[in-house]
């Protein structure tokens, strides 16, 4: 095995290794295609091709590493290989992944990824199975926003009403019992702004 570079101990730090048929994933920052980045020989390079080198040696003028499992963090030596440029688009042609790049998670995944976090599943192993890198784990899990799915655009919602004058007199009856904003807002289906905005006498009879 050819060593070539000083930073190989600290590539493959930053690298889930496990089986040698497993994806091995790039666990620092990747760019908007999902690909693993590192700073390199004064540039960022993508650590798939960093990975390659590393195993066999400088890439041939002409030549890009391209992955076998179609997973682009992934740096096992083992799931890559050399091709041309024609090559890399007959592989994406043949995977579908020139329009998979387009669509991001479906609401469906999402939820599957949030169950197996629930269930204990390690971050890496669920990126692992759904191709995507593990920082996007752990920002589903944590319930922050992932958007946009690839479902059908929900139905436009109908125009709220405005509230009447016994409902912002419940509104404030309910503030001074010590109810919170957003508990209100929920009951009434207004924003807890709204609800703020008639504590402070700046709505009467509309929201």
């Amino acid at each position: 095995m050819k060593r070539w570079c000083n930073d190989e101990p600290r590539f493959w730090a930053r690298v889930d290794r496990r089986g040698p048929n497993d994806c091995w994933l790039w666990t620092r920052s990747v760019n908007s295609s999902g690909y693993g980045q590192m700073q390199y020989s004064g540039r960022v390079r993508r650590t798939h091709q960093l990975a390659w080198s590393f195993v066999n040696g400088p890439i041939p003028p002409g030549l890009q590493v391209l992955h076998r499992c179609d997973n682009p963090p992934c740096c096992n030596p083992a799931h890559l290989f050399l091709g041309t440029h024609a090559d890399n688009m007959r592989d994406m042609a043949q995977k579908g992944r020139a329009a998979r790049a387009q669509s991001p998670l479906t609401s469906e995944q999402v939820r599957e990824i949030q169950a197996l976090a629930h269930a204990g599943l390690g971050r890496r192993e669920i990126a692992g199975r759904f191709g995507v890198h593990p920082d996007t784990v752990s920002k589903i899990s944590r319930g922050r926003a992932w958007k946009p799915l690839t479902e059908e655009p929900a139905a436009a919602a109908p125009l709220r009403q405005p509230l009447s004058t016994d409902s912002i007199a419940e509104i404030r009856r309910l503030l001074s019992a010590g109810l919170s904003r957003s508990e209100i807002a929920r009951r009434f289906g207004v924003n807890p702004t709204t609800v703020g905005r008639i504590r402070m006498g700046r709505i009467g009879a509309a929201a």
